[in-house]
């Protein structure tokens, strides 16, 4: 079936939906601010401050649930 993934900003989790069964995937450090999937992986757009200043790309793997960061400012 399809999978969706969706931020909870308040919670800093990434989510995913599968059906009726769904969970948190992982937990996304700073303030996760979008998210793209493909190849694998949703990458999510955080800023670490909480603050337009900075911002991260999280790479999150599918599979694992693994969070780690891929590019930073």
């Amino acid at each position: 079936g399809a999978v969706v993934y969706a931020l909870v900003a308040t919670d800093k989790k990434l989510w995913r939906q599968t059906g009726a069964k769904g969970g948190a995937l992982a937990t996304i450090p700073g303030c996760p601010e979008g998210l793209a999937a493909g190849g694998g992986a949703v990458w999510v757009l955080s800023q670490p401050e909480c603050s337009s200043a900075s911002w991260r790309l999280v790479r999150v793997d599918t599979a694992t649930g693994k969070a780690a960061p891929a590019l930073a400012e």
